[in-house]
């Protein structure tokens, strides 16, 4: 269930993603960028929740673990999503692959 999102109507997206979508208006100069399609919203999801599973890692190796999210953590959401197992580093490097090879993109390593 990779962000199957249906095609017209509302869109079950995370507010994180639902606020930058909002926010973002094509004819500003501060560099900003406009989500307008289902795929650009899913592949910003996508790409969050590898940059939040990232934070997570980080923050636990200096003692001071900390989340993206009040919910569900970015790690068991990648989980879910994709049916990843093993720890936080394994599962980071396997989604790391997973997301590059889909959108043809270098992802930053850890």
């Amino acid at each position: 269930m990779i962000c199957q999102m249906p095609l017209s109507g509302a869109f079950d997206i995370d507010p994180l993603t639902r606020y930058h979508a909002r926010m973002a208006t094509p004819n500003n100069n501060t560099g900003d960028i406009s989500l307008d399609t289902p795929e650009q919203i899913c592949a910003y999801r996508e790409v969050m929740i590898y940059q939040g599973l990232k934070f997570e890692i980080s923050t636990a190796a200096r003692g001071i673990p900390m989340r993206l999210t009040r919910g569900v953590s970015c790690y068991a959401l990648a989980k879910k999503e994709y049916g990843l197992k093993g720890n936080r580093e394994k599962v980071l490097a396997a989604l790391k692959e997973i997301l590059e090879a889909k959108y043809k993109i270098e992802l930053k390593p850890l």
